[in-house]
């Protein structure tokens, strides 16, 4: 005999449960109920609300219906939408059918930045030598191109990279005082403290560019963080190559070098080691600003002690030879970009964050009530509902039900 299969059922308390949770999220993220926004504001008909609660009052119906504008509208901040038919309806903060279409309006302009940066946005990488115009032209265009491809010395726009100018800071090193007493003065303030200029510390290298065209249109500073725009044109700093030339003696022919290499002197057994090239402007600790000569650190390889700073146009005697930094030449690595649609989509994405935001943080409520004097007492109902993180139906009803029945008589029943 086949043993019969034992259908397993959910349990109605787990049910239950995951009915309440859906509940709270549907109220917590939706709109109100979703056949209230189908139907037409101006209409005149009565709408089919179901009351959330009803209060039993002592006034007459006129006095009623005067109590429960005067509170709805005044002490609880709602204005009307509809008040031609049985029910009155009001609503209070930005209706979220406004907010539903500037999420729309957000997604449209997404969308049209998307589709504008998909058929013309493109990029690539261009090498600038100090001093040189060359003209620009741009390795790829997209599906569509902004403009027709030209070509030949002048017929476009040309990029000058007039140098690159770097921001450092001069840290202040504390002076530790070796005396007791002087410690003790000025940790109680009787003493100021004393405090050394250190090191020079690079923050950002930036590249001073012009864009010729029959002469100069527009000057700027690309930096890594901070580009270079123009034309619908982006160009971002990606490095600077440097090269240093150096003059021995009254030879014509030069010597090159980089900055944190090494170069060997004709004629001599030495090998100097140079340092990072220094050219820009420095802050002070107090604040103050001060422009800087190019200079570079150099020293014999293998020999102890402070450097010495070797400046443009200066020299240093090497092993009974003059070496003199005669110049410093520089290369920059630009990267660029041409994106049409880069507004629209910070447009469109500020847009769609703020309507979703504030249709999740701010309150709202929509309200409807009538005054039913069909039976022997007169009857307030009220419908209510609710959107946004820190609305709360409950409270809205409770302090309305408060302002209109503080003035009732209520019969109290006597002490035996």
């Amino acid at each position: 005999m086949p043993i019969p299969r034992v259908r397993k059922t959910r349990s109605p308390r787990r049910d239950s449960r995951l009915a309440r949770g859906a509940m709270r999220l549907y109220r917590f993220l939706s709109l109100p109920d979703l056949p209230l926004f189908t139907q037409t504001i101006g209409k005149k008909a009565s709408w089919p609300f179901e009351p959330s609660q009803s209060v039993l009052l002592t006034q007459t119906p006129e006095r009623a219906r005067a109590d429960a504008g005067r509170v709805f509208c005044g002490a609880l901040g709602l204005r009307p939408v509809d008040n031609g038919g049985e029910w009155t309806v009001m609503e209070k903060g930005i209706p979220p059918r406004r907010l539903a279409l500037a999420l729309l309006a957000g997604a449209l302009v997404l969308m049209s930045g998307l589709l504008l940066s998909a058929l013309f946005a493109f990029e690539g990488t261009v090498t600038l030598k100090a001093g040189t115009r060359e003209a620009f032209a741009p390795e790829g265009r997209g599906i569509f191109g902004p403009f027709p491809a030209r070509s030949g010395p002048g017929s476009g726009p040309g990029l000058l990279f007039e140098g690159s100018a770097s921001e450092y800071v001069r840290s202040a090193e504390f002076v530790f005082p070796h005396a007791l007493w002087s410690r003790l003065a000025v940790w109680t303030g009787w003493e100021r403290p004393e405090f050394n200029e250190g090191a020079l510390r690079p923050v950002e290298v930036r590249a001073k560019l012009s864009v010729i065209w029959d002469g100069p249109v527009a000057r700027g500073e690309a930096g890594t963080t901070e580009p270079f725009q123009y034309g619908g044109y982006a160009f971002r700093l990606l490095s600077v190559e440097q090269t240093l030339r150096l003059k021995v003696n009254e030879s014509p022919i030069l010597i090159n070098a980089r900055p944190g290499g090494e170069a060997i002197i004709p004629g001599s057994l030495s090998t100097l080691v140079f340092g990072e090239l220094v050219r820009g402007a420095v802050t002070r600790a107090d604040g103050s600003r001060q422009e800087l000569r190019p200079h570079v650190a150099v020293r014999k390889k293998g020999t102890p002690g402070e450097p010495a700073m070797l400046r443009l146009g200066e020299a240093v005697i090497v092993d009974g030879a003059l070496v003199a930094l005669a110049d410093a030449r520089e290369e920059a690595v630009l990267r660029y970009r041409y994106d049409p649609g880069r507004r629209l989509l910070l447009a469109g994405g500020l847009l769609a964050v703020t309507a979703v935001s504030l249709w999740l943080c701010l309150p709202y409520y929509f309200l409807a009530y009538r005054i039913d004097a069909s039976g022997e007492i007169v009857r307030l109902d009220v419908f209510a509902s609710s959107g946004g993180a820190f609305a709360s139906t409950e409270r809205l009803i409770e302090r309305a039900e408060a302002l209109i029945t503080k003035d009732d008589l209520r019969p109290e029943a006597l002490k035996d």
